[in-house]
């Protein structure tokens, strides 16, 4: 619907030739899987995260 204000995808000027999917938006989030976790300074202590995914405490540098 093009005027309900949801977020679908968003964009980074750090990485600009990317478009990232919100996972809230997929049908089925199953089908996609994470290459990367940014931000783990401010994740909440119960949040895991794959420790074979690279991660990054802030916006990693390109």
């Amino acid at each position: 619907m093009p005027g309900c204000g949801c977020h679908i995808y968003a964009e980074n000027s750090g990485f600009p030739q990317f478009e990232f999917i919100r996972a809230g938006s997929l049908h089925d989030p199953e089908v996609f899987k994470p290459g990367m976790v940014v931000y783990t300074s401010s994740a909440p202590s119960w949040d895991y995260t794959d420790p074979e995914l690279p991660a990054f405490e802030t916006m990693p540098e390109m």
